[in-house]
């Protein structure tokens, strides 16, 4: 059971950081390289 909640729990927390992660890069770097990256992250998930 535990090593079926692990993964997730690490993804929940991953997918946290890497949201803030992003807002920080948006709001420090106000480019089309940046958005178009966001867009091709977002994209692939």
């Amino acid at each position: 059971m535990g090593s079926w909640v692990w993964p997730s729990f690490i993804q929940s927390i991953f997918k946290e950081s890497f949201s803030k992660i992003t807002e920080l890069i948006l709001l420090k770097t106000d480019d089309r390289f940046t958005l178009t990256f966001m867009i091709i992250v977002t994209v692939k998930r």
